[in-house]
């Protein structure tokens, strides 16, 4: 005989299973029979019976309502795709709520060929209401789905949506929505190499540097530009150094910005520009309260050191970096504290190697000026060796 705690054990997960059939029904019917679409037929299981009775349904009906939730699953999608091909502009809001928390769903309306049907309606309609369904419809379509992000970019939607980011004045929602979809299209590596091909990089940093552009814009338009900066040949955003220096100083995105500095600093010419901006990023070190952000500056700092002449260094070493390396190496983050101990090792070994180079270049100007001497004065016989 079962002991209490087994029951309830059972108990509760026939309340789990019965309160999810229940709300996945709910949301179902009211995409399904509100006057939109219609039910589809099965003779496992009578359902005015099994919503009547939600209150009492048994293990054995629970079955029943596995085999109807599944029919009514996919029939249900089919019916609902049906909808979107025929036009009908409720269908595209239905798409976007049932695709928003469900893989499942996802997978089917990839399959079932959802996606093209979006994109041919993106910048096609004077509704903003059905232009944010069918943009937000894509994104949710997307979201977490490597094969339906590669869909959707292989379907031509990067240009559509670039185009139609940059030659209509949008409201700030619409932007939110196009520039959501590119953020999302950006996280697969596959579609990297078409948004840089694509005229997106200028576009994105003119919405950053905007004055007029929602926070939110400005955030996933710096998010997108992170996840391109991670190319292996990311040279296609070099020329954008000053502007992402320039937002060092903006808290909701200097994180974002310093990250992307981290990754261009990498190649020659990355380093080159970000050399330029030593002040800004040992500014950095000092903001106690921005552990993430110190650690990102003093990465840069320290790549940029490893292939630094002397004079370089000892340019770091005038802005007063030493005793802020000192002080992070105290307070800093495990990760900070590392690189702060490296570039101050890379400064100190030069500053003891600083002497012994001076006393040489000294010892060899002496003797060429005694050769000069020498010679003017036609002292031949004279050895300066």
């Amino acid at each position: 005989m079962p002991n209490a705690e087994e029951e309830n054990g059972e108990s509760f997960q026939a309340f789990r299973h019965c309160s999810f059939a229940s709300t996945f029904r709910e949301k179902l019917f009211q995409i399904l029979i509100c006057g939109r679409g219609r039910l589809p037929t099965t003779n496992s299981c009578n359902r005015s019976e099994l919503l009547s009775k939600s209150d009492r349904i048994s293990l054995s009906d629970l079955l029943e309502v596995d085999e109807w939730e599944e029919q009514l699953f996919s029939d249900g999608i089919r019916d609902v795709i049906r909808r979107v091909e025929s036009g009908e502009k409720k269908a595209v809001e239905d798409v976007r709520e049932l695709a928003k928390d469900n893989m499942e769903i996802r997978d089917m309306f990839g399959e079932m060929g959802v996606i093209p049907m979006l994109i041919s309606m993106v910048g096609y309609s004077g509704e903003i209401t059905h232009q944010m369904n069918v943009l937000y419809a894509l994104l949710n379509v997307g979201v977490g789905h490597e094969m339906n992000k590669a869909a959707i970019a292989n379907t031509g939607a990067i240009d559509i949506l670039v185009n139609l980011l940059s030659a209509t004045p949008l409201t700030s929602k619409l932007s939110e929505a196009i520039i959501a979809n590119l953020l999302s299209l950006s996280a697969l590596d596959a579609n990297k190499p078409i948004l840089v091909l694509s005229e997106v990089i200028p576009i994105l940093a003119a919405f950053i540097s905007s004055p007029n552009t929602t926070s939110i814009c400005k955030q996933d338009s710096i998010r997108t530009l992170l996840n391109l900066s991670h190319i292996p040949i990311n040279t296609h955003l070099t020329h954008l150094i000053p502007t992402f220096v320039g937002l060092i100083s903006e808290p909701d995105i200097n994180e974002y910005a310093l990250s992307i500095l981290c990754n261009l600093v990498s190649t020659a010419e990355g380093k080159v520009m970000v050399t330029q901006h030593l002040d800004v990023l040992i500014d950095v070190l000092n903001w106690v309260h921005e552990p993430l952000c110190q650690e990102k500056a003093v990465y840069i700092l320290m790549v940029i050191a490893l292939e630094m002449n002397y004079i370089g260094k000892a340019k770091m070493v005038d802005a007063g970096i030493r005793s802020t390396l000192l002080e992070l190496m105290l307070v800093g983050t495990n990760f900070a504290e590392n690189c702060a101990t490296k570039l101050l090792e890379t400064l100190t070994v030069d500053k003891e190697k600083e002497l012994p180079v001076l006393k040489s270049l000294l010892e060899l100007s002496l003797k060429e000026n005694m050769r000069k001497n020498v010679k003017r004065a036609n002292l031949k016989h004279v050895d300066v060796s």
